[in-house]
């Protein structure tokens, strides 16, 4: 056979061997699972009502966890920073367990219910151990709410690829924010800002008996966190005051008090 004839009959050979690899690739191939409409329904909703609390949650433990890995146990502005969000932990965790996943998604929502409880577990250590020098107790509870978080994204992530995976859109969400309210949907109306109605003393608890931290002018624009069990104080921000206490009657426009998730403060002279 002349070498010609022999490249075309080798060439022949490997086209027909690279179909036949192409056939058999597409023969052995797995469908990908296809979901029913009402399980594309129950992923999405659970999705719409899951995916707000855990960024929610997220959203407190972010900035709730730098204090845990740099404790001041002597330092009266440390402990009320400590205290000051435990209200919205709670109120994220108990949220976030109450949700009712479908069936299919009962081990992803054990998971995010798992994360959850290592939050609260490290509010709660860290609230019981905040006056004293415990370091194994704020170590632990440092580990777990960087835990929590860390969970917290796997089961976003687990969610999103068991949607893609069978063809399900999740719905586009807002986060709330750490005091619990969501945010306005662009193009809505906001609501009036608050502000002081007067000259007011920002304090590092609900009474008058704590400690001074600022006294601001009438007009101060105030984001609203918090509130006590009365609701006669807010927890507040200002441009300058990361976190202080205000009489509730000297805040104009301030959001819907009762919904503002409960802060419990140092006792005075501790």
């Amino acid at each position: 056979m002349r070498p010609r004839a022999m490249l075309l009959c080798s060439l022949l050979a490997i086209m027909l061997m690279t179909l036949s690899a192409c056939a058999g690739s597409k023969k052995d191939a797995t469908p990908r699972p296809v979901a029913s409409k009402e399980l594309a329904a129950q992923v999405s909703a659970y999705g719409a009502a899951m995916l707000p609390q855990a960024g929610a949650l997220e959203q407190v433990m972010d900035s709730y966890n730098p204090l845990l890995q740099n404790p001041r146990p002597g330092d009266k502005e440390w402990q009320l920073l400590v205290t000051a969000p435990g209200g919205a932990i709670d109120q994220a965790c108990t949220a976030l367990a109450g949700i009712e996943p479908p069936p299919e998604l009962a081990d992803l929502h054990a998971a995010a219910a798992g994360a959850a409880s290592d939050c609260k577990q490290a509010k709660d250590i860290a609230t019981a151990v905040i006056g004293s020098a415990d370091e194994g107790g704020l170590k632990q509870a440092a580990k777990l709410g960087m835990d929590c978080v860390a969970k917290l994204a796997t089961v976003r992530a687990d969610l999103l690829a068991y949607a893609q995976e069978r063809g399900i859109e999740l719905p586009q969400v807002e986060i709330p924010d750490s005091s619990g309210s969501t945010p306005q949907p662009a193009g809505g109306s906001s609501p009036l800002p608050s502000t002081l109605n007067g000259e007011a003393n920002l304090r590092a608890g609900p009474a008058a008996g704590y400690m001074l931290w600022a006294t601001v002018p009438k007009g101060t624009a105030v984001n609203v966190i918090g509130r006590n069990e009365a609701g006669d104080w807010l927890v507040v921000q200002t441009e300058k005051v990361p976190q202080a206490w205000v009489a509730t009657f000297l805040v104009d426009n301030p959001p819907d008090i009762q919904s503002l998730p409960e802060v419990r403060a140092l006792p005075l002279g501790e």
